[in-house]
């Protein structure tokens, strides 16, 4: 479960992914984008479902944990 604070912190953080994925998504576009866009959307419906349980992912994205 998510410490005190952690959730407030998770939402924040949250939105500045979702502005950074925006960014990203409008110039990484075309037919090679594809099949990466749709894992990376796979993973990020999975985090933010997570984040709104309190849950801490399995693993960071960087694999340290």
């Amino acid at each position: 479960m998510a410490q005190v604070g952690e959730k407030a912190k998770a939402a924040a953080e949250l939105e500045n992914v979702e502005r950074v994925l925006a960014a990203a998504r409008a110039k990484l576009t075309g037919e090679e984008w594809g099949l990466a866009w749709a894992d990376w959307d796979k993973m990020w419906r999975k985090l933010k479902a997570e984040a709104a349980q309190g849950k801490r992912p399995a693993t960071s994205p960087k694999g340290d944990r």
